[in-house]
């Protein structure tokens, strides 16, 4: 084979090798961003108890006519259990606020029940993304010169600085052209 032949088959295959490696050689950071979703906002029916305890010992100690008790005793104020029973109490509260979403519930009580039970929950999505910054970048080229000279070539750039290989030609003599390049 011709010089030149060889030339150009080398060419050839830096260059496929260089595709090759610029392919695996990249690197990656990774960004994150928390993307908020659609709020949900549900009234949930009243639950009925399942489990319903009367304690053996009540709280208050009634006073007896007859008997003496040692302990201090409480006077039960009546009025007080009846306007406590029929108020209605609302509360409001964030169950959680975090990285998952926000969960707040809004419920009422009423009559020693349960009256109104709602939720709003607003989901956060987390999203990764990989940015790729290539490590190793093949590039190619032609290039044609005032002299009549014809070049076609390639070569390789490590982050900045790259090197290559020109095959040129006048159609009568013939050539290689090396570059070593850097990128600003």
């Amino acid at each position: 084979m011709k010089k030149e032949t060889l030339y150009i088959i080398y060419t050839l295959i830096g260059f496929i090798a260089g595709l090759i490696i610029g392919r695996q050689g990249s690197e990656g950071e990774q960004s994150i961003k928390y993307i908020k979703g659609e709020k949900i906002e549900k009234i949930v029916e009243v639950p009925i108890p399942y489990r319903i305890q009367i304690p053996a010992q009540p709280l208050f100690l009634y006073k007896k006519a007859d008997t003496i008790y040692n302990t201090v005793t409480a006077e039960i104020d009546t009025t007080a259990i009846l306007n406590d029973w029929i108020t209605r109490k609302s509360y409001k509260q964030d169950l959680f606020d975090n990285q998952h979403g926000k969960l707040s519930i809004d419920a009422s009580v009423q009559y020693n029940q349960l009256a109104s039970l709602k939720y709003n929950f607003t989901p956060i999505q987390k999203e990764i993304a990989t940015i790729k910054h290539q490590t190793w970048m093949p590039y190619v080229g032609i290039s044609y010169s005032t002299l009549n000279h014809v070049g076609i070539g390639g070569g390789m750039f490590y982050h900045n600085l790259g090197i290559g290989a020109k095959y040129i030609t006048d159609f009568n003599k013939k050539g290689f052209d090396f570059e070593l390049k850097y990128k600003f």
